[in-house]
């Protein structure tokens, strides 16, 4: 047995051991009905293309509803996240539009446009493509769910990580206004309008129609540009619509979103430098240029070179048409269509800076540069859904297409020498079309024996990806490629209560390979599909009369060719250097959730994710030999916390005549990670100093909520709130740019920030 496969099965045998020690709180009595004040919310979920009971879901899912993020002002996935134990995501640093995503430690953090990444983002449904586009405001959801593992079966995009599904809220059967408007710290202004229609007449249709204004200033001062110009700074717009229509057998949602941002990038603060880089810039002052400040530590006022803002824009269509053939059989459609469209600049140093070149005293740099991307994406998705006595089945069709462009460059000075620089240049630009095609299925049977408790799921998807890419820089390549894919999932549930299930899985995942779009010429310009096999089990269980939630679950993951993304730095004069390693590794770990409500004016909710990775094989020339060398038992999972714990707390004042005052805190804890796989000289001599530290992130609220207004007309809802309280210093990337340029970043997060809400609901 291996070392990981035994400590998954200690892992499972603790869990159990530990649930199955209090066998006197199952529960017993009649559940308390859907919203009783008694007991915990029913959460429903489509973790199975079906709706379903969280509790009776028999995979590693979790679900954060619309209520409770409209609540606590969460807006974009890397907010959720905080809340879901082993999912680590941050806004990608470089493309003010982009999440980077890891679950179970598993994600993608280039922001290449071309690359695909393991986590898949679906918006009611829809794939979203592209790293750089999974970062929008969150303007009217129902709920957000996180499937943790391969989902290589029944979601669009087969992913080896798992899948976000963001179901966004059906129009209200009643017509109704809601304004909420947020001012904190920054100057941060957020004013959100949402109108519901109601039933228009007897036509069978209602809409909803939301906007959404976001503006910040930056949190890092440039002596340079004005507060709406700082680093970190944004002013966004975001317009969300959605009809629904129902006419007895057929029914049809429409839902049209679009994200306008424009912004400063986070500050790269350069933190370390080699011996030759300090001893160039050290030149400048004497030469009559700036100084190139060099700290580790957080800084607020900066000196930068001006750049223009980032601009970013998003737009999707969606159309979901379902026909009831019956009470038991049902055909659904999903069609989508989205675009893509950015622009970013990264400056890391002051435009002042001057040294001597080859061609004499110039101004130089470290390195600035921008990059443009777009995308346009169609698919289509066609589903049977049914259901017997003892069978639920669901089957279909998908088709993904998409066109993606990438212009990528860099001005630099290139260090000869101490006392000698060469200006030059770096491009990465290319054209990649991808085209995925499926076909899937999946059924769950239960059995006539252990008195209908016992059910078992089978599902398969077989998949063909072709890839395309035209690239002129930094090489001129015209290739395609095909890649093909059987997954397959086998799922075994018992109820052993009606309150307490148990389940094992067994499934797998794929991603497929692509281009090393930023690589040298004889590098190795294609990297092989990612497939993961997992084994999984948990237990999913309710007491106390259904105000003790206890959720359970242990993996261990083996990944082939797991695609890690390395940058190499430059390799030469004017010449771009990064790309996709191949490795196979181990995962091991497991997630624990608990709710509970012990008393009716108390909540209680709380999580602890742990994994663990383990490299078999990942290869890097050995710096003395230059021989490919194993370097599995040194090497770093990039972005990967071993530990992500959350826990969060409230508690509902008696009523005191004037609306309903709560108080809520939450405190979310990551380990620490590195942002490199190797700390070799000749790839990332600076990868463990920009290692990020444990992050401990402190939030309250005070909510007086359900307050009459206009004569009992309108409710009024306001809140204090405070966001990292304990004003930690935390890193949200690093950044080593290798011993050819010589100097190393890291890029902090938002510090303490305090502000209220006004929310009024007619």
């Amino acid at each position: 047995m291996s070392p990981s496969l035994g400590r998954l099965l200690c892992i499972t045998t603790a869990i159990v051991g530990t649930l199955g020690y209090c066998p006197a709180i199952a529960q017993t009595g009649p559940a308390p009905s859907a919203g009783s004040s008694e007991g915990l919310e029913e959460i429903v979920v489509t973790a199975r293309r079906r709706e379903e009971v969280l509790q009776t879901t028999p995979v590693s899912v979790s679900a954060v509803t619309g209520a409770t993020m409209d609540r606590l002002s969460l807006r974009s996935i890397d907010q959720v996240a905080n809340f879901i134990p082993n999912i680590a995501s941050i806004p990608t640093v470089g493309f003010i539009g982009g999440a980077t995503t890891f679950i179970r430690g598993i994600g993608e953090h280039d922001i290449l446009i071309t690359e695909d990444s393991p986590i898949g983002q679906y918006v009611d449904g829809v794939y979203i493509a592209g790293p750089t586009s999974t970062r929008f405001d969150l303007v009217d959801v129902e709920r957000v769910e996180v499937l943790r593992g391969p989902q290589g079966t029944l979601f669009g995009r087969n992913t080896t990580g798992g899948a976000i599904n963001i179901v966004t809220r059906k129009p209200a059967h009643d017509f109704g206004i809601e304004e909420k408007f947020t001012y904190g710290s920054y100057d941060e202004i957020v004013s959100r309008t949402e109108v519901n229609t109601g039933e228009i007449g007897s036509s069978g249709l209602s809409g909803i129609v939301a906007y959404q204004h976001r503006q910040r200033d930056g949190y890092v001062n440039n002596v340079n540009q004005p507060s709406d110009h700082d680093p970190g700074a944004l002013d966004t717009d975001a317009l969300w619509l959605k009809l629904h229509g129902d006419w007895d057998a057929v029914a049809a949602d429409y839902s049209f979103d679009y994200e306008k941002i424009r912004g400063q990038n986070a500050y790269g603060q350069i933190s370390y430098v080699s011996p030759q880089v300090a001893a160039y810039y050290a030149q400048a002052p004497q030469l009559g240029g700036g100084t190139l400040v060099v700290d580790p530590n957080r800084r607020q006022n900066v000196d930068l070179a001006p750049v223009p803002d980032a601009r970013i824009g998003m737009l999707g269509h969606a159309l979901t048409l379902q026909y009831d053939l019956s009470s038991e059989l049902s055909l659904k459609s999903i069609t989508g269509y989205r675009q893509f469209w950015g622009y970013s600049y990264v400056p890391y140093a002051p435009a002042d800076l001057v040294g001597p070149t080859v061609t004499g005293i110039a101004p130089v740099t470290p390195y600035i540069g921008p990059t443009g991307q777009r995308l346009i994406q169609y698919s289509e998705e066609l589903q049977v859904l049914g259901k017997t006595d003892r069978w639920n089945y669901v089957g279909g069709l998908f088709y993904f297409h998409d066109r993606a462009n990438e212009n990528e460059t860099a001005n630099l000075t290139f260090l000869l020498s101490p006392t000698l620089g060469f200006n030059t240049g770096a491009a990465t630009i290319a054209q990649q079309s991808s085209t995925s095609v499926a076909a899937f299925g999946q059924v769950s049977y239960t059995p006539p024996i252990l008195d209908d408790k016992f059910e078992i799921t089978g599902g398969l998807r077989f998949t063909r990806d072709a890839k395309s890419v035209i690239q002129s820089q930094p090489f001129t390549a015209i290739e395609t490629r095909h890649f093909y894919d059987l997954s397959y999932a086998v799922t075994l549930n018992y109820h052993l209560t009606d309150d307490l299930m148990a389940y094992f899985r067994v499934s797998t995942g794929y991603r497929s390979g692509g281009f090393n779009i930023r690589a040298q010429a004889g590098q190795g310009y294609d990297f092989a599909p990612e497939d993961a096999l997992v084994y999984e089990g948990g237990i999913k269980s309710e007491w106390f009369e259904h105000r003790l939630r206890a959720n359970v679950s242990a993996f261990y993951t083996d990944y082939s060719n797991l695609q890690v993304a390395q940058f190499t730095g430059l390799s030469g004069i004017g010449s771009g250097g990064a790309g996709v390693k191949n490795a196979n590794a181990d995962y091991t770990g497991f997630e624990l959730e608990l709710q509970a409500r012990p008393v009716e004016a108390v909540t209680i909710d709380g999580s602890i994710g742990y994994v663990h990775p383990e490299y078999r094989q990942i290869f890097f020339p050995n710096p003395v030999t230059g021989a490919l060398q194993n370097y599995a038992a040194s090497a770093h999972f990039p972005y990967v916390p071993e530990w992500t714990n959350h826990v969060g707390v409230q508690y509902q004042l008696p009523d005191f005549g004037v609306g309903k005052l709560s108080l809520r805190a939450d405190y979310a804890y990551q380990s620490s990670k590195y942002f490199f796989a190797t700390d070799l000289p000749t790839q990332d001599p600076f990868n463990d100093a920009i290692k990020a530290p444990d992050q401990h992130l402190l939030s309250a609220r005070i909510t007086l909520a359900d307050v009459p207004v206009w004569g009992g007309r309108a409710m009024l809802e306001t809140s204090l709130w405070g966001e990292n309280l304990l004003n930690d210093n935390y890193v949200i990337q690093g950044v080593d740019f290798g011993p050819s340029l010589g100097f190393a970043t890291k890029t902090y997060g938002v510090p303490r920030t305090v502000g209220f809400d006004i929310k009024v609901k007619y």
